[in-house]
């Protein structure tokens, strides 16, 4: 059975990234500097969306996490089933899939900019949440 804390966390990475702009692919304007290539190829934003889908990915596991707690204790869920999510194997891995995830998906400067920015001014995990939904792609 798949774990409420891998869902959760899952959940937030698909929700936000889902019809994600791609990469630009208009030309640099003549006179125009283009970043420097990186060694590893990556682009600066794709630098900034992966250091992002790190921190992100911690947090939405820890938040994850803190759920699970609150359903336990709230009867929701039982002592089992609370002690299979909360494992620190099963954290780590979910950790694990949802960074691989993020940093595979398109995402526009504004949505690497909102992670960023929650990840630097919300500690709690509600007004985080609440922050990390406006990653929601905008209508065009």
């Amino acid at each position: 059975m798949r774990s409420k804390l891998a869902a959760a966390a899952m959940a937030t990475l698909l929700a936000c990234t889902s019809n994600a702009p791609g990469p630009s692919t208009e030309p640099v304007p003549a006179g125009t500097a283009s970043p420097a290539p990186h060694p590893d190829g990556r682009t600066p934003l794709e630098r900034r969306r992966d250091d992002a889908c790190e921190k992100v990915g911690a947090k939405a596991t820890q938040c994850a996490a803190e759920d699970t707690k609150r359903d336990f204790e709230a009867g929701k869920i039982t002592k089992d089933q609370y002690a299979q999510d909360t494992n620190e194997q099963v954290i780590r891995k979910n950790t694990k899939v949802y960074v691989e995830k993020c940093k595979k998906a398109e995402m526009s400067s504004r949505q690497v900019r909102v992670m960023e920015v929650c990840m630097k001014e919300e500690t709690a995990c509600g007004p985080w949440q609440a922050c990390i939904a406006n990653m929601q792609p905008q209508a065009r």
